[in-house]
């Protein structure tokens, strides 16, 4: 992990510089880009075995962002309610941002090709339950501000997932969940020619494990 957010720090910079090249007019002194970004860590889960690293995590990459000038917006173990709240300040915040960010570790699951991350108080005991107690990534997608921003959007959420086994146990055979993440399409309604960047924490499809350190390999 800590090899990733030297990673970032470089992938912002080149952002920044490439933003400031676009928008400086000759002899004059381009404007501060604005950057926002939105940072969730999901480690306490009530219904599954705790996992070490996430919350760590995302410390880690909340403070690189503010050091690279982001304003930050950081939750910590967060239930459904805390992810919906996080997620609508910032898309109120980044909306007129140039760089947004939207990085999350924890759980999250593929079900029929579609994403979802869970928050630390869901119990998927039922399909039911994946409306009302996961965050679909695609709300990820529709959080990035407009055009021409840039946006990115980290996912270290490929553990495995004992939540996932108990919604299988529920789900009928006519539906499919998979190991893993699925692949996202880079692209959403409102998000244009800035372009939006996905990062996995492994290829999709595949399981990242956690680790034996204070952060994850990622």
């Amino acid at each position: 992990m800590k090899a990733f957010a030297v990673f970032l720090s470089g992938f912002i910079l080149f952002v920044l510089a490439s933003l400031a090249a676009q928008a400086a007019a000759p002899d004059s002194v381009a404007p501060d880009p604005k950057r926002v970004a939105l940072v969730i860590g999901n480690s306490k889960y009530v219904h599954a075995v705790a996992l070490p690293n996430p919350a760590n995590d995302a410390q880690l990459i909340a403070s690189t962002l503010r050091n690279a000038g982001f304003e930050v917006i950081e939750g910590l173990d967060q239930d459904n309610a805390g992810m919906h709240s996080l997620i609508s300040r910032f898309t109120e915040q980044s909306y007129d941002a140039d760089l947004a960010v939207i990085y999350y570790a924890g759980h999250g699951m593929q079900v029929d090709g579609k994403n979802f991350l869970i928050p630390v108080d869901a119990e998927l005991t039922s399909p039911a339950y994946l409306k009302t107690r996961t965050i679909q990534i695609d709300e990820f997608m529709s959080a990035l501000p407009p055009e021409p921003a840039v946006g990115v959007i980290i996912l270290d959420a490929c553990r495995d997932n004992p939540l996932a086994r108990t919604l299988a146990a529920a789900l009928p055979k006519s539906r499919s969940l998979g190991a893993g993440l699925a692949p996202v399409e880079a692209k959403s309604d409102g998000v244009g020619t800035g372009g939006i960047l996905i990062a996995y924490a492994t290829d999709p499809g595949a399981i990242a494990f956690d680790g034996n350190g204070v952060n994850s390999p990622y």
